[in-house]
């Protein structure tokens, strides 16, 4: 059989493509540690964000909050919007689940910025200012959630609690 010169390159190239794929297979750069764990290092990648909210879940449960905070931040350059909001989100609860509550405030915030009508995000900002004894900051963020129609019930008895923790707390004062 007889092929042409662009034939051929065709098929090169396809099979070149085919290797560099097989290559970058994103799994194998997960592999197991003797003790059951995955070792997240800087090239750890991933392509969607739900397989990287998924991951970071798994690590925030098994514990390994340094781990899942490089994560997120490794991967957090490529998203935008809603998606780089619910990293940030997940990177900030890893944070506040460290007790570094000055990352944690600063990836809520950031969340909230790219999606100001997320009550969930308005409510960690506010959740994370309690545990920093910020409460009219956690009081301010607590409102915002009572104010937006999207809020979750959930949310708002969540955010109607702290703002009477606040204001029992601060009542003649």
């Amino acid at each position: 059989m007889n092929f042409s010169i662009t034939t051929k390159y065709s098929y090169v190239a396809i099979i070149a493509s085919l290797f560099v794929l097989s290559s970058c297979n994103y799994k194998n750069k997960f592999d197991k540690s003797n003790d059951g764990t995955y070792t997240v290092s800087k090239g750890d990648t991933m392509m969607d964000v739900k397989s990287i909210e998924k991951k970071v879940d798994d690590l925030i449960g098994a514990n390994r909050m340094t781990d899942a905070t490089s994560f997120v931040t490794v991967n957090l350059h490529r998203f935008n919007g809603s998606d780089k909001a619910l990293l940030l989100n997940q990177r900030g609860t890893a944070y506040y689940l460290k007790d570094d509550m000055e990352k944690a405030v600063s990836d809520y915030l950031a969340a909230s910025e790219l999606e100001p009508e997320n009550s969930s995000y308005l409510l960690n900002v506010a959740n994370a200012y309690e545990s920093m004894e910020r409460f009219s900051n956690a009081a301010f963020f607590s409102k915002r959630v009572l104010e937006l129609k999207s809020a979750s019930d959930t949310d708002k008895i969540a955010a109607k609690t702290m703002i009477d923790r606040y204001e029992s707390t601060h009542a003649g004062q």
